[in-house]
Parts: structure tokens; sequence; C-alpha cells
């Protein structure tokens, strides 16, 4: 509702109304809460475990006094140094280790280009109504 306002306004809040703890924790374990996940997002025996650890020293994360903010507002894929799923590495030291994974870039860009193509091939609906950009 807030964000439509803003939208139908044309204008740009000065404030959110959620802040960057909070988004984090939907993000991460009171998301988990909410669907009922007690094995997620808790780094105790039998808990899945999934980490990302972030690289603290890469000028997009550096120099901010709380991380998470610094995660939430500035981070990007690049600034995570490692990610482990189920106890295994996927990302170390900043690359992908994932076996196959040259294999699946390939595929993707095949999809990619058919996609596109199937899009470029469109005609470009006709718009009506007021208002507009």
């Amino acid at each position: 509702m807030l964000y439509r306002e803003g939208v139908q306004k044309e204008t740009v809040l000065a404030s959110n109304p959620m802040s960057a703890t909070q988004a984090f924790l939907l993000a991460t374990r009171n998301g988990a809460v909410a669907l009922h996940r007690t094995d997620i997002v808790v780094l105790v025996p039998g808990a899945k475990a999934d980490l990302l650890i972030w690289n603290g020293r890469w000028p997009s994360l550096l120099g901010w006094s709380d991380p998470v903010v610094a995660i939430m507002l500035h981070a990007n894929v690049g600034d995570i140094k490692h990610v482990v799923v189920d106890g295994m590495f996927k990302k170390r030291d900043g690359r992908l280790v994932v076996d196959g994974y040259e294999a699946l870039q390939d595929r993707f860009l095949e999809s990619a280009r058919r996609i596109q193509g199937l899009w470029g091939a469109m005609p470009t609906p006709v718009l009506e109504g007021v208002g507009g950009v």
C-alpha cells in the first residue's frame, strides 16, 4: 500500500518503514519461523549447514560499522567469499566450485538466446489509458 501510494504520487519516501535489521531477519531467521522451519537458519546439531560468508574487506562493505546494514544495503553476490550448502563448498575464495558449471553456463546462454529471440519477435503491445511515464 505504501509503495503503491509512492508510485501514484511519483515520489520517493524520505524514510523506509523497515530497518535493514528487520529486512535481514525477515530474509533469514524470521522467514524460517514464518515457514515453521526449525531446521534452517540456526547453528545447532541436525540443522541444515548452509552458510554465506562475506568478504568484509571488499570495497562495497569496507568501513561500515554495522555489518547487517552493509550486507543489506551495499553488498552484492560478488562480495560473498564462501558458500557452503549441506556441508559442501559451492563457492570458495570467491570462485564457484560446482561440478559441470561451464556446461550449465552454456545451457543458460542457449536458453537466453532462444527466449530473447522469441521476445524480440513479439509485437510491442499498444498501451492505452490515462497516466504513463
